[in-house]
């Protein structure tokens, strides 16, 4: 196992922790919100209901057939992009098949253990009561997403807010509902992309730029212009967006390995931003 990394966002209301480097692997734990993002190791043995996997290249989701808990009562819930369903069924398939050795009751084991959700450029989905989560598109060489996390909240509706405590106890006692959902945005956890997924004007901006105060991203690159051929970000292309929004956390995952460690510390410490919270 990676040595693994633990930080605490959203003034400490939500911890992550795991792993992630570029190529190699990247999986990220909540365990406040029950669920795993990314799936290129295993950073828990702690049993949870939702894994949000942003694309297929292994060393985001080589790891799936082992999420799942032998003591669970329900299936893993996996939300993949819709465009690569069939390759992730396939693949879950095929690594059942190694232990079963018969099509149908590999098909079977894997229906028991996981349920594989297609999720859809602006989609959004209701989790429970407590959360949902939108849907954006990254800027990849093969299909892959964002998931931009909300918490769902009451608030007493406009049309009561003069009323005193009293006089709001009366109304709910004559069975009124009295209140509203609102939904909070927590944080975003995008794929790998290039910078364009902040590209003004673009729907993802949009949401991320203008809605949601801390982002995981990834910064593949720290030297180099920002190219996006592989569909990665530089630090070049991304510090413009950093340094344009104060008002939002940016946390840095996915460096390449051609960087050690001391020296991502090194070449942030001389960076101005503040913004700015590295996880390595």
């Amino acid at each position: 196992m990676y040595t693994l990394t633990t930080i605490k966002i959203l003034n400490n209301r939500l911890t992550l922790t795991g792993y992630s480097r570029a190529g190699e692997a990247t999986a990220l734990f909540v365990p406040e919100m029950n669920m795993m993002l990314d799936a290129g190791t295993v950073v828990t043995t702690t049993k949870f209901q939702r894994l949000f996997v942003t694309h297929s290249h292994s060393d985001h989701s080589y790891q799936i057939p082992l999420m799942y808990s032998a003591s669970s009562s329900i299936p893993l819930d996996i939300y993949v992009p819709h465009e690569s369903l069939f390759h992730f069924n396939t693949y879950l398939t095929s690594a059942q098949l190694l232990n079963d050795h018969g099509d149908e009751k590999a098909i079977a084991t894997c229906a028991k253990r996981f349920t594989l959700h297609g999720v859809l450029d602006k989609q959004i989905i209701d989790l429970d009561d407590l959360y949902r989560v939108e849907i954006i598109n990254c800027h990849h060489t093969v299909p892959c997403v964002g998931y931009i996390f909300y918490e769902k909240r009451k608030k007493l509706k406009s049309d009561y807010s003069h009323l005193n405590g009293k006089q709001i106890q009366e109304i709910k006692q004559q069975g009124i509902d009295i209140s509203e959902q609102i939904n909070v945005p927590l944080f975003a956890f995008l794929g790998d992309t290039t910078p364009d997924v902040f590209a003004s004007g673009s729907h993802s901006a949009k949401v991320l730029l203008d809605q949601i105060p801390t982002i995981i991203c990834e910064c593949s690159f720290l030297d180099g212009e920002q190219s996006n051929d592989k569909g990665h970000t530089h630090w070049n292309g991304l510090k413009p967006i950093i340094a344009q929004n104060p008002h939002i956390t940016f946390i840095l995952i996915h460096f390449s390995l051609k960087y050690k460690r001391s020296e991502i510390i090194e070449f942030f410490n001389n960076q101005s931003l503040k913004n700015v919270i590295l996880f390595i």
